[in-house]
C-alpha cells in the first residue's frame, strides 16, 4: 500500500426526494488500500458504492479516481469494479465464457492469450480446472469466487464490493474472505467492501470506515 490517494470524495450530497441518504460525506483511500464501509441498513453505504461506479449521480460535491472528477464519465469508463451480493454469473455460459466477458478491452490478445488470462486467473483463486464446469454446479463459495476473477480480468483501479460474503456460512465466509484479502494485496487492488459485520469488516481490510444513518 502507497501514500499516493487513488480515491478522492469530497462533501458529496445524494438524497431520494426528502431523504438525505448523504449529507457532505468525505473519504481518501490510498492506493492498494483495503476499506471496509461499516454500518446498518439505510446508512448510505451501498448508495455511496453505487455512486462511486456511477449508478447513482450525486447532487454535489466531487468524486474523483486517479485525480480524475468522475461526474461525467459513464460507469463503463471509470475503470471500477463490482461485485454484487447476489450470483451475476451468466448461467448460459460456462465457467470460462463468464471469465472471458470479464477480460480488458484495452488488451488486445488472441483467442489464446486470452483463454490463457482464464485459467491462469482460476489458478490464483483456487479454481484450477474449472474451466469447463456449468456455473449452476458450483457452490455458493465458488460463485464468489468466479465472479471475483472476472472482476479482476477487467483490470480496475478499485474494486467495490457490496455485501458479496453475506450468504455464506462462517467457516466458508471466514476462508473467502481471507482468501480474497491476500489475493488483492498480491496485486496490490484498493477495494472497498460494505458490509454490517464488524468480524466480516476486521478480517478483510486494512481501515474501517463506521457509517451511520444521517
Amino acid at each position: 500500500m502507497s501514500n499516493k490517494i487513488i480515491l478522492e470524495i469530497e462533501n458529496i450530497r445524494k438524497s431520494y426526494l426528502d431523504n438525505n441518504v448523504l449529507n457532505d460525506y468525505c473519504l481518501k483511500v490510498n492506493e492498494g488500500e483495503i476499506i471496509a464501509l461499516l454500518g446498518p441498513s439505510g446508512c448510505g453505504k451501498t448508495t455511496l458504492l453505487r455512486c462511486l461506479c456511477g449508478f447513482e449521480e450525486i447532487d454535489s460535491g466531487y468524486i474523483k479516481l486517479t485525480g480524475k472528477d468522475c461526474a461525467n464519465i459513464p460507469p463503463e469508463s471509470r475503470d471500477v469494479g463490482m461485485v454484487f451480493q447476489s450470483n451475476t454469473l451468466f448461467p448460459h455460459k460456462n465457467v470460462q465464457g463468464n471469465l472471458l466477458l470479464g477480460i480488458s478491452k484495452n488488451k488486445n490478445n488472441n483467442a489464446n492469450e486470452r483463454l490463457e488470462l482464464a485459467s491462469n486467473i482460476l489458478t490464483e483463486i483456487g479454481l484450477e480446472g474449472f474451466e469447463k464446469r456449468d456455473v449452476a454446479s458450483l457452490s455458493g463459495g465458488e460463485a464468489r469466487r468466479v465472479e471475483l476473477a472476472r472482476t479482476l480480468l477487467s483490470e480496475p483501479k478499485i474494486i467495490l464490493l457490496d455485501e458479496p460474503f453475506s450468504a455464506l456460512n462462517k467457516d466458508l465466509k471466514n476462508k473467502l474472505i481471507r482468501d480474497t484479502r491476500d489475493l488483492l494485496k498480491i496485486k496490490n487492488i484498493t477495494a472497498i467492501l460494505v458490509t454490517h459485520d464488524l468480524e466480516e469488516a476486521e478480517l478483510f481490510a486494512d481501515r474501517i470506515v463506521q457509517m451511520s444513518k444521517s
